[in-house]
């Protein structure tokens, strides 16, 4: 079952209802908050997860942040990563597991479809829920695939590589074309907003 708009968006229902609980102000700051206050734990804990590995290997990077990786670039990096290095890993990909996919899935719903009425929504705002629910199921997948390859090492399990690796390639486009609807809806809102004041 989906929801329509104009024929376009093919985004699941719960989804849209959970989307539509934060078109409110109030909510929408709160969750920027939220989404803000994980990326900066992001951003603390991967020198972290990193601080043992070479100077001269700084071309290895985490799983997910990394664009095309094999199974020998997995190795590398959980190798030199040591065994603290990997718990911090653990702890960064198990906040990233579920939790950050779901609320950026929201903030990006939500900020696509400011301003705009059920029945009053363009194409590229409506198809825009189902991109950003795509890159969730991807982001929330890969995560899992990482989570199964920190556990099992040294064990490496060969399927897991590409496709883990292929969701990390999915996300980042699904996040790029997200936010380019995100940031034409934001362009359009204000300009309306700062016409309407002028009319006033």
């Amino acid at each position: 079952m989906y929801y329509k708009v104009e024929g376009s968006s093919r985004a699941p229902v719960p989804f849209i209802k959970w989307v539509h609980q934060f078109q409110d102000v109030k909510r929408w700051f709160i969750l920027s908050g939220l989404i803000l206050s994980i990326v900066i734990f992001f951003n603390v804990y991967t020198p972290v997860a990193l601080q043992e590995i070479p100077g001269d290997r700084r071309d290895l990077n985490l799983l997910d942040q990394t664009i095309g990786y094999d199974a020998m670039y997995v190795r590398d990096l959980f190798s030199l990563m040591g065994a603290s290095g990997r718990r911090a890993y653990m702890l960064i990909n198990i906040v990233d597991l579920v939790i950050f996919p779901v609320l950026l899935f929201t903030w990006m719903g939500v900020t696509s479809l400011i301003g705009t009425e059920d029945n009053m929504r363009p194409p590229l705002q409506a198809d825009g829920l189902f991109w950003a629910f795509i890159y969730m199921m991807a982001d929330i997948t890969e995560n899992i695939c990482i989570f199964a390859l920190l556990h099992s090492y040294p064990v490496i399990p060969s399927f897991l590589v590409p496709l883990s690796s292929l969701l990390t390639l999915v996300k980042f486009l699904m996040i790029a074309y997200s936010m380019v609807i995100v940031g034409v809806r934001v362009v359009r809102y204000t300009r309306g907003y700062v016409q309407g004041r002028k009319d006033l």
